[in-house]
């Protein structure tokens, strides 16, 4: 009891101290006074409470900052936006789905347009989905993380920097794909947000597989044949995503690694069943709101 008191006393108590300062004003010159102390007296263990702390106040300022309904009290433009976009939003990712595809198709300079490209559907997915706070912060994340691996590309290896990307983006497809299926479930009437939303759960399937497909070649160069070099790759890998989910299978890009070949068997499987589960589900929906 006695060496949690002194603990109590010792570590804890200087947050609080250090709380009350802040709100008084004065955060700056407390920073270095505080850290100062804890260095000098207490330890490394008690940096690193203090680091946590600081990292979790942020959080929770950005938090405050991102709340839709302090958004909407400050700009009642943006809050009209949202509602347009909210009885609309499927139709709208498809719209920025089918951007992403097909934006970069009259140009040479697919690094450029590509990186426009994703920006521009990482943006309407955090539009789209505003108000959902967890999947709001989670996106403007996504979008905060790849700018800055964007910004520092020179201090990543070439490799590093690339898996990052494509982890980033993996997580958000996924993200979306869940929210997509929920809506392609649980909507009771086939309608065109519906179309849409299913629409965008293949489109979104095929851009999952692409990025698979990428962080495979990635790490164990030439696993897909005649996919080129550079920018060149992920759009070739794109394209064989599309034609592998469609069963159209030109021959034209194939997978050569044992991986690669596993990854498509995956991806044709998960294809195959999409089609036939949201095919049974949309014809399901329309039958039962004719019959009632």
């Amino acid at each position: 009891m006695m060496e949690t008191y002194i603990y109590r006393v010792i570590v804890i108590s200087p947050y609080y101290i250090y709380l009350l300062a802040i709100s008084i004003g004065f955060q700056e010159s407390c920073d270095i006074i505080v850290k100062s102390i804890l260095v000098r007296f207490m330890g490394i263990q008690s940096v690193l409470y203090y680091y946590c702390y600081n990292v979790l106040k942020y959080i929770r300022s950005f938090c405050d900052f991102m709340k839709p309904i302090k958004t909407s009290l400050h700009f009642p433009w943006f809050a009209k936006i949202l509602y347009y976009i909210g009885r609309r939003k499927y139709a709208v990712l498809l719209v920025s789905f089918l951007l992403l595809i097909f934006g970069n198709t009259f140009t040479e300079d697919y690094k450029i347009f590509g990186i426009v490209n994703i920006y521009q559907n990482l943006l309407t997915g955090l539009i789209v989905f505003y108000n959902k706070k967890w999947l709001r912060f989670i996106i403007f994340s996504i979008i905060i993380s790849s700018v800055t691996l964007d910004l520092f590309a020179e201090s990543f290896s070439f490799i590093e920097g690339k898996s990052w990307h494509g982890v980033l983006y993996l997580i958000f497809f996924s993200l979306v794909v869940k929210e997509v299926y929920i809506e392609v479930l649980y909507v009771k009437t086939v309608s065109a947000e519906m179309l849409s939303a299913a629409l965008c759960g293949f489109v979104l399937l095929c851009q999952i597989s692409t990025f698979l497909f990428y962080m495979i070649d990635l790490y164990n160069p030439h696993s897909f044949s005649n996919t080129g070099e550079g920018s060149n790759i992920l759009v070739n890998l794109n394209y064989f995503s599309f034609t592998t989910l469609l069963t159209i299978g030109f021959g034209d890009i194939t997978p050569l690694s044992l991986v690669a070949k596993r990854a498509v068997m995956l991806i044709g499987i998960l294809g195959h069943f999409y089609t036939v589960f949201v095919t049974g589900i949309i014809i399901g929906k329309y039958l039962t709101a004719s019959k009632s």
